[in-house]
């Protein structure tokens, strides 16, 4: 599932495992990296979930930390009893440039 967003918008994304309702004590891992298998730039954690779903949110601020270019991300789990699945593999998170650009 590739994302498209342009430079300096917030990603807001509910991100869920088919069939299986999420729970404390489950861990949801969303990382971004340059290139598949290559270092991590950015990487969330959470154990909170809303309706069995993660809420993956990097504002606007954390979004600049990127240039506008094509990056890769990849959505794991580690259930409880350590059963781990990702879940999204590999996509890419593309960056668009803009026109109208609010940290000049």
């Amino acid at each position: 599932m590739d994302i498209e967003i342009c430079y300096g918008n917030t990603l807001a994304l509910t991100i869920g495992v088919d069939n299986y309702f999420l729970k404390s004590t489950d861990l949801l891992i969303f990382s971004i990296s340059k290139r598949v298998n290559g270092t991590t730039l950015k990487r969330v954690e959470t154990r909170s979930f809303q309706d069995g779903k993660a809420q993956i949110f990097l504002t606007s601020e954390e979004m600049r930390e990127f240039e506008v270019g094509t990056y890769y991300y990849d959505v794991l789990v580690i259930l409880e009893g350590g059963f781990t699945k990702t879940i999204i593999p590999p996509s890419k998170l593309i960056i668009k440039g803009v026109v109208t650009r609010h940290d000049d």
